[in-house]
């Protein structure tokens, strides 16, 4: 299995998952927060995926996501601040990762976003963009937001500026982004 199969195989999963996937990151430094609230367990009602978020360095978190088979998934996260929009940044760290070093070298880091709708004691909102819609306004001009296709599927590699220019232009957009899932904080 050659290393292009692979990111195409990859970016058609996230991509599907109503995940966009992003060469950078959706924040600068200067735009990023730390908010204690984020810190906790969260799940959806009737979903059995559950988000356990805790300090990082700096101003980071960890995120571990956990199916209900129990199969675990560590990112790095971020929340950061622009324009009085919230979002969070996810970024999968190589633990759990089988394989040497080489093998490991063609795995992109890539990214992923959420749009943070509400952060509060018990509720976390997250929105991620509609990848149709972004399908679709990329095939109607290529040049909104800088992208590479590969094997029908897109990644972004957009600067983390001119990918913040572009959520900023569509925050209201009809269609931009799917219904906000709704997670609920759980008891410890």
């Amino acid at each position: 299995m050659n290393g292009r199969f692979l990111l195409a195989t990859a970016l058609a999963t996230v991509f599907a998952a109503g995940c966009i996937p992003t060469l950078q990151s959706v924040y600068t430094d200067d735009d990023l927060v730390s908010d204690p609230l984020l810190i906790g367990s969260w799940k959806a009602d009737g979903d059995n995926t559950k988000w356990q978020f805790a300090r990082g360095e700096g101003k980071t978190y960890r995120l571990t996501l956990t199916d209900g088979d129990g199969k675990a998934g560590e990112f790095k996260s971020h929340l950061t601040r622009f324009d009085g929009l919230t979002y969070l940044d996810l970024q999968p760290t190589d633990k759990g990762i089988t394989g040497n070093d080489v093998y490991k070298a063609y795995l992109l880091p890539l990214h992923t976003f959420f749009r943070v709708d509400q952060l509060g004691d018990d509720k976390l909102c997250l929105s991620s963009m509609d990848g149709e819609w972004l399908k679709q306004q990329l095939q109607k001009d290529p040049k909104i937001l800088k992208h590479e296709q590969v094997n029908g599927g897109y990644l972004i590699t957009a600067a983390s500026k001119d990918l913040q220019q572009f959520l900023k232009q569509h925050q209201d957009t009809p269609g931009a982004f799917a219904s906000a899932s709704v997670l609920q904080r759980q008891a410890e």
